[in-house]
């Protein structure tokens, strides 16, 4: 058996994870698509990089991370208010063109299931295919806990914050060339529990830790609510990002990190805070249900009052490790998947 993998190519985490998943499974991963058995769509909006003829008698899994589209930016509240707009759209059409290549779907959370589950059925397609929810691994040689969070504080400069609460938020919130805020990622949610927190009475500050590229919507918020951040980069510019060994070292440095996102196929900080054994709070998208403590796991706006504190307590961080560690590399975290391709 042999496997190409099609990466979308965009410097995203599915690139890491292809890159990944190929060194690491060089005996049945191949780059020539006409020696596949089976051809893997990771990135599945990206199927079209591929000449349908080329599918031909071959064994299709795709991989669907979550499911949007335009309309979800008319409609805040995610995938419940979004889910009927699918239909009618191009989105439709690029799924039926899929669905037609595809012999079984991969998801990483059960969320992402029940969405191909329910777009399935309302469009009416033949032919029940599985869907398998299988979380991604996760790379417990980059993301671990490094038992020294005052060492790495003062390295990044955050040395100074002892009476601030490092917050994490890693990933892109901006868009567009007027840089509004990306909806789907809860940049607007990240400040404004932010700004929630600024108002505690026990003194204890926000200071939110940044990394990643257009984080311009959350700078100008904190900047404008007088609360403090800090987003490192490699050289000082707002663009030249630094490498994943330094974004292991800034989780190591936070007293939370903070999944405030709308809908999600993951995200792989989930995983990558429980392997690291960094505490976490997540808002109710992907796979926050099925790998954090339920205690840490939030629905709507506002955050429970003691949920930064279980977040903290060692049972929840012991948890979201024991939780993570079958789908660590280390521990097998491949085998899911081979094991997916063997019964094609």
């Amino acid at each position: 058996m042999k496997i190409f993998t099609l990466k979308p190519r965009e410097n995203w985490c599915v690139d890491r994870l292809v890159e990944e998943w190929t060194s690491g499974n060089t005996d049945i991963c191949t780059d020539d698509l006409r020696q596949a058995d089976v051809v893997w769509l990771c990135a599945d909006w990206a199927f079209d990089q591929i000449p349908i003829e080329l599918f031909e008698h071959k064994k299709v899994v795709t991989t669907i991370h979550h499911i949007t589209s335009p309309e979800f930016f008319k409609a805040p509240a995610g995938w419940q208010n979004v889910k009927e707009k699918f239909f009618g759209t191009i989105e439709e059409h690029r799924f039926k063109i899929r669905d037609a290549l595809t012999h079984v779907y991969h998801v990483p959370c059960s969320k992402t299931k029940e969405q191909v589950e329910y777009i399935r059925n309302k469009l009416g397609l033949k032919h029940p295919k599985p869907v398998e929810v299988i979380p991604f691994w996760v790379n417990d040689k980059l993301w671990r806990n490094l038992n020294n969070t005052q060492a790495f504080r003062f390295k990044w400069g955050l040395n100074s914050t002892a009476q601030f609460c490092l917050i994490g938020s890693f990933q892109r919130d901006s868009e567009g060339a007027d840089l509004s805020p990306k909806l789907e990622k809860g940049a607007d949610i990240f400040c404004d529990v932010l700004e929630m927190l600024n108002q505690r009475p026990d003194g204890l500050k926000p200071f939110a830790v940044l990394t990643g590229w257009r984080r311009d919507y959350i700078e100008r918020r904190l900047t404008s609510a007088k609360i403090g951040f800090k987003h490192p980069t490699k050289r000082g510019q707002p663009n030249d990002l630094i490498s994943f060994e330094d974004v292991n070292e800034l989780y190591n440095c936070l007293d939370f990190y903070f999944v405030s996102s709308r809908i999600e196929g993951g995200p792989l900080a989930i995983s990558e805070c429980a392997a690291a054994q960094v505490p976490i709070i997540s808002h109710d998208v992907g796979m926050a249900k099925d790998i954090l403590h339920p205690d840490v796991v939030f629905s709507g706006g506002q955050i429970p009052d003691n949920i930064v504190e279980r977040a903290m307590s060692q049972d929840v961080i012991d948890y979201n490790y024991k939780k993570i560690s079958p789908h660590m590399i280390s521990n097998g975290g491949f085998k899911p998947f081979r094991s997916l391709f063997e019964t094609l």
